[in-house]
């Protein structure tokens, strides 16, 4: 009881910041409390030259998010930290141009749904887009189109945008298609044990330029001082090509896309640099200060188009260097910097150029070479 009295006053006090409309703010600690209890939280970033856009991804089991001696039984099947989302969003409910809440407990069964939008449209921004006429996944719109491009449209198609796509398609009803038509809004769903919350804001880019071509340059300035600073990382020249097929074969890819190019010709090649720090404090020290400048760098970059994502143990960005290249003659240059840390606390650090779609082998943390279908390892 006093635990969760805790998780109340806390959670309280973050309603009060609210009021002052420090929306981000509020999310930002919430999520990082969240976190710290054993919640998976991912975190998805967007710079493009329509619109910035920021996307919480939030997933968990009860067994991995019960509180030291917390014991679930009939009575009281709801875990003190579902308990505390809740709190929390009904403190946002408050501050809410529109919101939908739905719970039962009945035959054993436990389900919990909220759909809330904070931020809308309009002079006083609470005026929530129609959807109901959405198609397919064109985001073809009826009367508030040219509202929403404003907020919402890609220069080309990346990673943030097909994660919107998917997220819609999976949502029925009006209440949850109602996230897709507001600056800023959050969903949370739990059921018997598992549960998963989204937060977006979803602004329009107000910092357009004449150019939004990705520079990475300010990133590799920090990684080289990293480099120059510690003794004990290793660097590996890598090469990555992959053969028509081989992006879509799961035993032997770890990641890859299928959607910058138009028509995509079934290659890509990408050449870089490996980093790999021994596992230590200052691994982890490294990885999250190149986690904080890439931050920064969409932060102070806002005419630059590219996505980061990210979570505890692993983060990606990328970005196109020639959006004019990619549009009138769709050739994809672009750069990108992955960052992992596994289980051990080993950092690894692959900076690419790639021409093409991004292709990475699965494994190519022990990986020097992968080139159409022929891998070397790093000796």
């Amino acid at each position: 009881m006093k635990q969760l009295l805790h998780i109340i006053i806390l959670l309280a006090s973050s309603i009060g910041i609210y009021a002052q409309d420090n929306r981000n703010g509020k999310i930002d600690s919430f999520m990082n409390y969240l976190s710290d209890h054993g919640v998976k939280i991912s975190v998805s970033r967007v710079n493009d030259k329509y619109h910035i856009a920021k996307r919480y991804n939030v997933s968990f089991e009860k067994d991995s998010i019960l509180a030291k001696n917390e014991i679930l039984s009939d009575q009281k099947r709801i875990p003190h930290l579902v308990d505390s989302i809740c709190i929390f969003f009904d403190g946002m409910i408050r501050n809410s141009i529109e919101s939908y809440r739905y719970e039962s407990h009945k035959n054993g069964k436990d389900t919990i749904s909220y759909t809330i939008a904070t931020k809308g449209y309009g002079e006083k921004g609470d005026y929530v887009l129609d959807v109901s006429r959405y198609e397919n996944s064109e985001f073809g719109w009826t009367n508030d189109h040219k509202h929403f491009r404003k907020s919402h449209t890609f220069l080309y198609s990346n990673s943030f945008l097909q994660q919107e796509v998917d997220f819609y398609n999976k949502l029925s009803g009006s209440s949850r298609k109602m996230y897709f038509g507001a600056k800023e809004a959050g969903m949370f769903d739990y059921v018997n044990g598992k549960g998963n919350i989204i937060y977006i804001s979803n602004y329009e880019n107000k910092a357009k330029g004449t150019y939004y071509n990705f520079d990475i340059s300010p990133l590799d300035s920090a990684l080289q001082s990293m480099v120059n600073t510690h003794s004990n990382i290793r660097q590996v020249a890598v090469t990555y090509k992959h053969a028509a097929g081989e992006r879509t074969d799961k035993e032997s890819t770890y990641f890859y896309t299928h959607y910058i190019l138009p028509e995509p010709d079934g290659e890509s090649e990408s050449q870089g640099q490996l980093y790999i720090i021994p596992a230590s404090e200052t691994s982890r020290t490294i990885y999250s200060s190149l986690l904080k400048e890439a931050n920064r760098f969409l932060d102070t970059h806002l005419t630059q188009c590219c996505v980061l994502e990210y979570s505890s143990r692993h983060f990606m960005l990328s970005g196109i260097k020639n959006t004019t290249r990619l549009k009138v003659n769709h050739i994809a240059e672009s750069s990108l910097l992955l960052g992992y840390i596994d289980r051990s606390g080993t950092v690894y650090i692959l900076r690419l150029e790639t021409n093409g779609e991004y292709w990475i082998p699965r494994n190519w943390q022990k990986i020097e070479s992968s080139i159409n279908g022929k891998t070397t390892f790093i000796k």
